[in-house]
């Protein structure tokens, strides 16, 4: 935890020996105190519009507040836990409190009972002012009447849509090469820290999986424009212990759907080459699914070739047979000669 002007920022610094329950305390000694109190949201509870990890200021009640709209911090009854959600519906003296990303309300809450209400939403260095600041009232009533959930999936729909056009126009070779030559400034960096908690946080969606731990063993490249990331990629060394899977692996490759075709996958998975090479690796493999022709093409390019690995071709006949989607290995070989 550090101190910061007139409020108190939370931190879990040592990833799981900061508990929920000191957090509560933290919060409910400086808030009472007329201090203002910053910390990361954790979880989806109310995605979109405070995401994992998101950093979120939570003040002192005012008198008039809350209103429908507003997002509040309290303590759920039934489960004793600390709990950020929206106020959807108040009556006199009682709110009605629900998750934007939640089927079920957390039930009726007193206003005594709220312990502070969120005035500021971080992401990424910057304030996020939709659903906080902008349009709360309306995202509150439909919420309160399960309609946010179908609103945010027609959103999602129509992003899909146009997404999907977007990216067969990105295929085209014209495009590509316009967009490479017209592409913003890119910085393709060895990624830090920093950088890997943004990742997760809004990248990764698995909720078992939402914090960066560290790996020796693994290399991360990100590509970033205007120092948000719009890349991402890694290198991964497998010891002889997790065969088939040995020796040196390209892996994670992805490109933002608006930046792609711009030669930004390219030059990550060079970043990736380069730095195998760099350590002497004879070679380079990855998996890529069988139905990607773009990611195929790419990796033709660079000189990877389909192979047939030892110990894998079963698992990988297994995975098909329980999905029905194939991947194929594919190999890069390195050194001198292969320049």
């Amino acid at each position: 935890m550090q101190s910061e002007g007139t409020g108190t920022f939370a931190e879990d610094e040592h990833k799981g020996v900061y508990t929920s329950e000191i957090r509560l305390e933290l919060l409910k000694t400086v808030v009472e105190g007329g201090h203002q109190f910053r910390m990361r949201a954790p979880g989806f509870s109310m995605h979109p519009f405070i995401r994992n990890r998101d950093i979120i200021t939570i003040s002192p009640m005012p008198p008039e507040s809350p209103i429908p709209g507003d997002v509040v911090a309290f303590v759920r009854p039934d489960t004793g836990k600390l709990v950020v959600h929206r106020v959807v519906k108040r009556t006199g003296e009682f709110c009605l409190i629900k998750g934007d990303n939640c089927g079920d309300p957390d039930g009726i809450i007193t206003k005594a009972s709220l312990l502070g209400i969120v005035t500021r939403v971080e992401r990424n260095g910057s304030d996020v002012k939709a659903g906080l600041l902008y349009g709360r009232g309306m995202i509150a009533v439909l919420n309160r009447f399960g309609l946010l959930e179908k609103a945010t999936s027609t959103t999602v729909q129509m992003r899909t849509y146009c997404g999907a056009g977007l990216q067969k126009l990105q295929g085209l070779e014209a495009y590509r090469r316009l967009a490479a030559h017209l592409r913003p400034s890119i910085s393709f960096l060895e990624a830090e820290e920093h950088d890997m908690e943004e990742y997760h946080s809004t990248w990764n969606c698995d909720p078992a999986n939402i914090s960066y731990r560290h790996d020796p063993l693994v290399t991360n490249f990100v590509a970033k424009a205007g120092g948000k990331i719009v890349g991402f990629i890694q290198l991964v060394r497998h010891p002889e212990s997790h065969y088939p899977y040995t020796g040196y692996w390209l892996f994670g490759l992805m490109v933002r759907v608006p930046y792609r075709g711009m030669g930004i996958g390219r030059e990550l998975s060079m970043k990736v080459i380069e730095k195998a090479d760099e350590e002497g690796a004879p070679e380079l493999k990855l998996l890529v699914n069988e139905k990607n022709k773009a990611a195929i093409s790419l990796y033709r390019q660079l000189k990877f070739e389909p192979v047939s690995i030892p110990g894998l071709e079963e698992q990988l006949d297994r995975e098909y047979s329980e999905t029905g989607s194939r991947r194929v290995p594919m190999k890069r070989v390195l050194g001198e000669g292969s320049r």
